[in-house]
């Protein structure tokens, strides 16, 4: 790829979602480049851009809609009253497993 047959799909500051976001593309069969990866190195305030080919852009931004989407809508939409326990699965721990217990009996 030659870095004028690239398009900008995605601007971000995190090196490691970056990378995540680069793997998924290219599992899609998006050759991907990450511009600034190497100069972020986990500074903040320093942007990575993620460029794809022209031919691909529709597909990639399709991808990053989807895994957006798939973050905004949970399942089942928490519940705002504090005494509703049966959306819960949890028991309470044993007490022997309690790590807040201190040998406290």
């Amino acid at each position: 790829m030659r870095s004028e047959d690239l398009v900008t799909v995605y601007t971000l500051a995190d090196s490691v979602k970056a990378q995540i976001i680069k793997n998924a593309f290219e599992a899609e069969g998006i050759a991907c480049f990450l511009e600034g990866a190497n100069q972020a190195g986990g500074l903040s305030g320093v942007n990575i851009k993620i460029q794809v080919a022209e031919d691909d852009v529709e597909h990639a931004r399709e991808i990053l809609q989807e895994h957006e989407g798939a973050r905004r809508q949970p399942s089942e939409p928490p519940s705002t009253d504090i005494t509703d326990l049966s959306r819960s699965q949890r028991q309470p721990p044993d007490p022997s497993t309690d790590i807040t217990d201190l040998g406290r009996r």
